[in-house]
């Protein structure tokens, strides 16, 4: 686990994870909202893939929707949640 409060620091973390090869990826809607340019940024690289999760205090449907405009785009379907 490695916790992220503020954009840069979340950034930063993103960055060196995907350099040491990460494959995989969590960060929470909230903070994902304060850093789509670099979100946007690995959507373009197969590898880490980054996966958007609620926080504690719930779901912003982030997440959610980007499943459903990938799977939509990949497999012509739509995916229940």
């Amino acid at each position: 686990m490695f916790p992220a409060h503020e954009s840069l620091e979340a950034r930063e973390t993103i960055d060196r994870l995907a350099s040491e090869e990460y494959g995989i990826i969590y960060v929470t809607e909230a903070i994902a909202s304060e850093i789509a340019e670099t979100i946007r940024r690995y959507d373009a690289v197969v590898s880490p893939a980054i996966i958007l999760i609620p926080n504690h205090k719930g779901s912003l449907s982030i997440g959610k929707s980007r499943i459903q405009e990938k799977c939509g785009k990949g497999c012509r379907s739509k995916t229940f949640l």
